[in-house]
């Protein structure tokens, strides 16, 4: 199934979800594409507007329409929130996307049965020391590069507007009621905002420097692929 196709199954939405007690409150399944199986009322991923039979199309700006179950679950697994591009798959009933793959279910949680994560990385470690695996990327097009990046700034951008209001409800409700919990949670949150306020600060400058130099790209590869660096 190609993009064109995912895409014409409903309206593509971009949604941010972090976890809730080491969870993302949502179930996988399927390859080429992957998606969302069974949502947790009222979990993160709930409440982030994500639900059943949404097919995930890109993870933190990445395009995965093409990737195996292990491989996008690898990538949402290696952070504590995540950006979500999903379209509504309507269609799925009527064998587009076929039936549920049972083996390649997962349970985003640490309680996950089907297939945890640390038997996801042993797969893909399992296929990274392949004889056929191509060791040398492509060098990228300057537009492509600069697209790519841009695409992360959005997708940053979107996370630290995500957290800022998490940050203001928090304190609202620490001045109506004061806890330690929520003064924790205050805190902790605190600290996830002022992170990614330095993550786009560096794309930011990154991409500065792209557009000053467009000639002069030094290892894209490892360029775009920081934010998908776990944690």
């Amino acid at each position: 199934m190609d993009y064109l196709s995912v895409r014409g199954m409903g309206k593509e939405r971009i949604l941010v979800v972090a976890k809730e007690n080491g969870s993302y409150g949502l179930t996988l399944s399927g390859d080429k594409p992957v998606y969302v199986q069974t949502v947790r009322s009222s979990g993160p991923a709930y409440r982030a507007g994500i639900r059943e039979n949404d097919v995930i199309i890109r993870v933190n700006g990445t395009s995965v329409v093409g990737s195996l179950h292990a491989e996008v679950v690898d990538m949402i697994q290696g952070h504590e929130s995540v950006t979500l591009s999903v379209v509504d798959s309507t269609n799925r009933a009527n064998g587009n996307l076929g039936s549920p793959i049972s083996p390649n279910n997962n349970n985003l949680s640490p309680r996950g049965s089907q297939l945890s994560l640390s038997s996801s990385l042993s797969s893909l470690s399992i296929r990274g020391n392949s004889k056929e695996r191509i060791t040398a990327p492509i060098p990228a097009n300057t537009d492509v590069v600069r697209q790519l990046q841009n695409d992360k700034i959005h997708t940053v951008h979107l996370m630290v507007e995500q957290e800022q209001r998490n940050v203001d409800q928090l304190r609202q409700d620490l001045v109506r009621h004061f806890t330690r919990k929520r003064q924790t949670d205050l805190d902790l949150a605190t600290k996830r905002l002022d992170k990614l306020k330095g993550k786009l600060e560096n794309l930011k400058r990154q991409t500065s420097m792209l557009n000053s130099r467009p000639n002069e790209i030094s290892k894209p590869t490892l360029t775009m692929l920081e934010l998908a660096r776990p944690e």
